[in-house]
């Protein structure tokens, strides 16, 4: 037995395995820290200017019809794209994606330039509605890079690093005009090489963006790779478009994401544009764009450090920003009964000329670009915490933007017919205030939380853990140092299921596993049972035979039993291979049977509240029912001789009947055809739904679940409950971190199945005792 080293430190004891070894440098090309910059200067490059471009009303032109044609073509287009970007994003990959889309601000620039000496709107109208496309693919592009990149505690902050990059560009764009046009203060519409600036600086963000790596070759801090599936199809991409229409997630983001762009033609035209000459609205814009740099760093700071819980940040940034924006509007609500539309200004105001009547409007335009950095990255920050995987969250981020973009089209037609400036204001203000409570509403939706009724047991909730094998229990004994293992993952009306107990001495397919064939193993699990009790737990015991799974000797030295007589091709646990299996006379079966049987009553005489036979993985069970395994002509050969099988197996469980193994038997628990690796979650065309119908019993699924992908299991009806094993091996207090959204501890892989008692066993630390700086 290993001896715990008393001088190691947490983080030592857990970093042996290869998905834990962190990067030295947080600055090589593949961190997060610089994908999320890079990602930053593509937009600073691409939107930023367009936002500059916009920001100056009417595109930098006299008349502001143009360009509010241009815009809703924009943002129809961009509805639709946005909508359908996550799924291009996730078939494509983000270079090809991105530099599609960062193309298309070139042309819209471009139609400006030509405007300025045709004056047809035609040019400029179909530039925008390519540019919608464009921007629908960027945007979920970008929403996935900067939600799914940064390491899960972090989000706030690294959406900050994005939104201040990002609205530089905003800051330089308003130079440009502002520079070029500063001897033109009395000139109507901004000069040519304004434009062509703009399309110089939007042609590099196009080149930049062949620099954005997949999520799979992203690294974090800690070793771990950005989760992501590696591959898609375009028809799996659209049914799960199609699904955000009814995910509850995704329709109480609604009112947040079509507020999040609706006040940008209020503001740049009908207060940048009407109150202030033309060198003056780069000049305002400057600070603007300056101002959203300082609200994401405000707000996001907010988000990730001003409380140790993640609800608790979520609820303060929200209620933060709520009261921000009351207070902002409140201050556009005065300013706007100052003007209307049937009595503007005598006078523009310029920065130099107009003294302190200047001040305020300024101050108050600069204030609403405040809001809109806080704004945005607080929704952000909540479609991050809803699911880490660049995947999801790639079409969450586009549903999110189609959304905005819809909303955007509306407001830009809105201003062109002309409606009461005070009217708009008002419901811009509105529109922001309601989102709040929205928003908020979006954090209560777990349901995995939820709780279930499982036959005769009440659960508390829908997170199980599953069963694991640890090779602690020396002599095949459960050990005392299994209660705490046990009882730490143990909450209220959770379900628990142990680690495989093996029927008999000769099914012992590992080291140091525990059995449940004679009494010592059954007084050993005695208060192991209570102590899960004691807390409130529900305990099934899993028992099972190896058959050719062998890795160690039999007793004796005779040869494992299986349903056939051939080897297993792969290397066992030592390196070595497998010892050929010897094929199990019909006259033999019966006593294994027997095995299941006893092994299941010694579970319920020790407190075990069920028992599950284990019948997969390719342990004796599913030896028999694999057809490329059984080779029997015998009676226990093809079909009927596995339903003959498994008849013998269900009657061997205490008081059950073959009618009440499948139509009253508690639960059914299924691994899906689904594999999580260090490269992402592969997934194949199979899936357990034709099982799920079928079985009328509770049902139960495992297979490398996130938080996200168990939330959409339950929530889609595909599941009832969600077993997990790693992440509840390194993680006592899974539903609690669950609960909170918090980051999990890494596993150690190299300390799955060592016989020390303690590390890798019952020193993972719980949420309480977690740095939050680190993940």
């Amino acid at each position: 037995m290993n001896v715990r080293d008393e001088g190691k430190t947490t983080a030592e004891k857990h970093g042996g395995g290869e998905e834990n070894k962190s990067p030295e440098n947080k600055w090589r090309f593949n961190s997060p820290l610089a994908q999320v910059s890079l990602m930053g200067f593509v937009c600073f490059c691409c939107p930023g200017m367009f936002n500059a471009l916009s920001g100056m009303g009417g595109g930098g032109q006299v008349d502001p019809t143009a360009a509010n044609n241009a815009n809703t073509a924009v943002y129809t287009a961009f509805t639709v794209f946005g909508l359908l970007g996550g799924g291009f994003y996730n078939v494509l990959g983000p270079r090809l994606t991105l530099a599609a889309g960062c193309s298309t601000y070139v042309l819209y620039a471009g139609s400006f330039l030509y405007y300025n000496h045709h004056h047809h709107q035609a040019f400029a109208i179909v530039a925008g509605a390519l540019l919608g496309c464009g921007a629908g693919l960027l945007w979920a592009g970008e929403g996935a890079v900067m939600t799914s990149y940064p390491p899960p505690h972090r989000k706030g902050t690294y959406i900050a690093l994005f939104w201040s990059i990002f609205n530089l560009g905003g800051v330089i764009g308003g130079l440009i005009p502002f520079i070029l046009n500063y001897q033109r203060s009395s000139a109507a519409s901004v000069n040519d090489s304004t434009y062509i600036a703009f399309m110089c600086f939007m042609f590099a963000g196009v080149l930049l963006s062949f620099g954005i790596l997949p999520a799979t070759s992203v690294i974090r801090n800690d070793g771990s790779r950005c989760s992501a599936v590696k591959y898609s199809r375009p028809s799996t991409e659209a049914a799960a478009v199609l699904r955000l229409f009814l995910d509850r997630k995704m329709l109480l983001i609604v009112p947040a994401a079509w507020a999040s762009n609706f006040f940008y033609s209020y503001q740049f035209n009908n207060v940048n544009g009407l109150l202030f000459n033309l060198r003056t609205r780069g000049f305002n814009n400057v600070f603007y764009w300056g101002a959203q740099m300082a609200g994401s760093i405000a707000i996001g700071y907010v988000m990730d450090f001003s409380f140790k819980s993640r609800r608790a940040r979520g609820f303060t940034g929200i209620s933060l920003v709520a009261v921000i924006g009351t207070i902002i509007w409140a201050g556009g609500l005065a300013n706007q009964h100052g003007y209307s539309l049937d009595k503007l200004p005598e006078k523009k105001l310029d920065f130099k000329d107009s003294g302190i009547e200047f001040a305020g409007p300024f101050v108050l335009y600069m204030s609403y670009g405040l809001l809109d950095a806080m704004y945005q990255s607080m929704v952000y920050w909540l479609i991050g915490a809803l699911a880490d995987d660049s995947q999801t969250l790639s079409r969450y981020s586009g549903f999110y933007k189609g959304v905005q973009s819809a909303g955007a089209a509306v407001a830009w037609q809105v201003d062109t017919r002309k409606v009461p400036l005070m009217s708009q204001l008002i419901v811009n203000w509105s529109l922001t205030t309601t989102a709040h409570t929205d928003s908020m509403e979006t954090k209560q939706s777990i349901p995995l939380l939820m709780p279930y009724k499982m036959g005769p047991f009440n659960l508390s909730h829908r997170v199980v853990l599953a069963p694991l094998t640890r090779s602690r229990s020396y002599g095949n004994i459960p050990q005392p140092n299994a209660k705490l293992y046990y009882t730490q993952r143990t909450t209220p009306g959770g379900l628990l299921i142990s680690e495989s107990c093996v029927v008999s001495e000769t099914s012992l397919g590992y080291p140091d596993i525990p059995g449940l064939w004679n009494r010592d193993q059954v007084e050993a699990w005695k208060p192991i049972v209570d102590a899960v009790h004691s807390k409130g737990g529900i305990f099934f015991c899993q028992i099972w035979h190896g058959g050719r799974v062998f890795h160690q000797d039999q007793p004796n030295g005779e040869a494992p039993v299986s349903s056939t007589d051939k080897p297993l091709m792969c290397k066992n646990m030592y390196g070595g291979q497998f010892k050929p299996p010897r094929r199990l006379r019909s006259d033999e079966l019966p006593a294994i049977v027997n095995d299941f049987r006893i092994a299941a009553r010694n579970a319920i005489e020790a407190g075990f509240d069920g028992v599950e036979v284990h019948g997969a993985h390719g342990y004796l069970i599913d030896q028999f029912l694999k057809d490329k395994v059984n080779d029997r002509s015998d009676q226990y050969g093809g079909l009927h001789g596995v339903r003959r099988l498994e008849s013998r197996s269900i009657r061997a469980l205490p008081g059950a009947s073959y009618e009440q193994a499948w139509h009253g038997v508690v639960y059914g628990h299924m691994v899906e055809p689904r594999m999580k690796t260090l490269e992402g979650i592969f997934e194949c065309t199979e899936s357990l739904t034709p099982m799920r119908k079928a079985f009328k019993g509770t049902f139960i699924v495992a297979g490398g679940y996130s938080r996200e992908d168990g939330n959409k299991a339950v929530e889609e009806g595909r599941t009832d409950l969600v077993a997990y094993g790693r992440p509840f091996l390194a993680n006592p207090d899974l539903t609690r971190r669950f609960e909170l959204n918090e980051p999990l501890n890494r596993y150690d892989r190299s300390t799955f199945y060592t016989s020390d008692p303690v590390v890798g066993y019952t020193d993972y630390p719980f949420l309480e005792t977690t740095d939050t700086t680190t993940a």
